[in-house]
């Protein structure tokens, strides 16, 4: 048996233990559990171990060896394709600086972008040019505030957004431009030499000076909007009369007393004469109305726009000459009367048949008050079926007709010998008699190839299947419907009626079911968009 070595690789001989520094030997071949063969085993398995150890670790070295001799080939070819790719990049610039070097030779007034200066094409074109584009924008929507956006793109553009002549349309009611006497001033002397119509909605600062400056630097202004404007006065409606000769309507709603006093609409009336075809003068507390009703009617027989909405008058109740106003007003087109208290003056039977009627009425609304809603019916007067029919007559355009809170009404106020209009596109009848009378399937079938927009909400109807029967009569023909909006909140409609106008009606857009007391809960709510296309698939399965 080969002896074992020590650390310092001498020869170890076996001791025992030793006693005064001297050793004492023993032999484990004495000992009675020595066992020399597997001392052996143990000597061959540590040897092996660390030959198999060196091993592995050279075949690691290989393996890394053989990785590093890939990537570096791997480099040189990628070096060679880039060395390649920019030698061909450099002979394509090269040909394409010399393309252009001959085309600016060959043109000097091409259209690319000159590097040079940094202008581009849409720079340098004229202000005139640019001035007549932008006359397409602000056709609609007016000058403001698109043109002060454009003005700040570069120089050409600033001063082509200067013209007057794009400047005819402005509407100042946004909120967006600060509400300063300054600011509108500045404007008038600057912007305005040409403006026709102007909005001043809300601006409840502005004074009888500033409407001066816009008065002496605005002589083509035709009509002008005074919306909330409670600081002026009758003096500064004369004002705008006498100093704009071209001016055509007016809008001094909810404004105060002394801008709709008699003397000022009897001046407004002298004055415009034939060119006034717009007045508004709705949300005034108004004294003398029959007489101010008057003068307009005698000297302004042009009138297009005519609304009262919301005057309080000085007496509890007014009356509206309708044969007289008809006789007056042949051309006007929209009449605007909703919660007005007024009724009919009394006529004889021979001068109710032989007034002309409104036969270019498009707009008519006598909507009332809900607080009024049974009406107003003192001496006659009120929003009743007679009212109607003396009124629209002749009215086959009729476009619009709002009768909201009209619960004076029998249900033969709607019939064609009363009202022959033809084509509604707009019917309001929430709260209103006519929705809860037998007649209502027949006037929905007389206009479901026009109604565009229908409010029914809140009408109580003591049959259950009237409504669902009136619902399949507006959808009885899908191909010519063209009903968007359909508002039917606070009835009692059921599911047969949602499903025939979700098949009857595929062009609509918004059903209002909220407080629906008949219908599942989870549908009294409003349907748009998504909603409403889910509506119409769970309804239809």
């Amino acid at each position: 048996m080969a002896k074992r070595k020590g650390i310092l690789g001498v020869q170890k001989s076996q001791m025992f233990f030793s006693i005064g520094g001297e050793d004492w030997p023993s032999d484990d071949e004495s000992d009675s559990d020595f066992d020399p063969i597997s001392d052996e085993n143990e000597a061959n398995e540590s040897e092996s171990r660390v030959k198999n150890s060196k091993s592995v670790k050279r075949k690691r070295k290989d393996k890394c060896d053989d990785k590093r001799d890939k990537n570096s080939k791997k480099r040189k070819i990628d070096r060679t394709k880039t060395s390649v790719t920019k030698k061909n990049s450099q002979t394509k610039s090269k040909s394409n600086r010399q393309v252009s070097i001959d085309c600016k030779n060959v043109n000097a007034t091409s259209t690319t972008r000159n590097d040079n200066d940094g202008t581009s094409y849409a720079q340098k074109l004229p202000p005139e040019l640019i001035a007549h584009i932008l006359q397409y924008v602000v056709q609609e929507n007016g000058a403001f505030p698109i043109l002060c956006r454009l003005s700040r793109l570069c120089r050409s553009w600033r001063e082509a957004c200067t013209y007057p002549s794009l400047w005819r349309k402005v509407d100042l009611s946004y909120g967006s431009i600060k509400n300063k006497p300054d600011t509108l001033r500045w404007l008038a002397t600057n912007r305005f030499s040409q403006v026709q119509e102007l909005d001043l909605a809300s601006w409840a600062t502005v004074a009888h000076s500033t409407i001066q400056v816009l008065a002496d630097t605005c002589p083509t202004l035709q009509f002008i909007g005074l919306f909330r404007c409670v600081k002026l006065t009758s003096e500064t409606v004369k004002l705008l009369v006498n100093n704009c000769p071209q001016l055509t309507g007016l809008d001094l709603s909810y404004t105060n007393q002394d801008m709709v006093s008699t003397a000022s609409l009897k001046h407004i009336a002298v004055n415009c004469g034939k060119r006034l075809r717009q007045l508004n003068i709705s949300g005034n507390d108004i004294s003398g109305f029959a007489l101010s009703l008057q003068h307009l009617m005698t000297h302004c027989p042009n009138m297009r726009e005519f609304d009262m909405s919301g005057c309080k008058f000085t007496s509890y109740a007014s009356r509206f000459p309708i044969e007289t106003c008809q006789s007056a007003w042949p051309d006007l087109q929209k009449l605007r009367m909703a919660c007005c208290k007024i009724g009919a003056v009394d006529v004889s039977r021979q001068a109710e048949i032989l007034s002309p009627g409104f036969p270019n009425l498009q707009e008519f609304s006598a909507a009332a008050e809900p607080q009024e809603s049974r009406g107003l019916v003192i001496g006659g007067a009120g929003i009743t079926s007679d009212f109607l029919k003396r009124m629209l007559k002749t009215s086959r355009d009729l476009k619009l007709l709002d009768l909201r809170n009209c619960t004076c009404l029998e249900s033969t106020a709607l019939t064609p010998q009363n009202v022959p209009a033809e084509s509604v596109e707009r019917l309001y009848m929430s709260q209103c008699s006519l929705a809860r009378s037998e007649h209502l399937v027949d006037l929905l079938q007389r206009w479901r190839h026009s109604l565009v927009e229908l409010d029914l909400a809140w009408n109580v109807i003591a049959d259950p299947d009237m409504l669902d029967d009136a619902l399949e009569a507006l959808a009885g023909n899908p191909s010519h419907s063209v009903l968007e909006t359909l508002n039917l909140s606070g009835t009692g409609v059921s599911s047969r009626g949602i499903r025939s106008v979700m098949a009857g009606c595929p062009k609509i857009e918004s059903l209002n079911l909220t407080s629906c007391r008949v219908l599942p809960r989870g549908m009294k709510r409003l349907h748009k968009d998504k909603d409403l296309h889910q509506l119409r698939k769970e309804i239809l399965k």
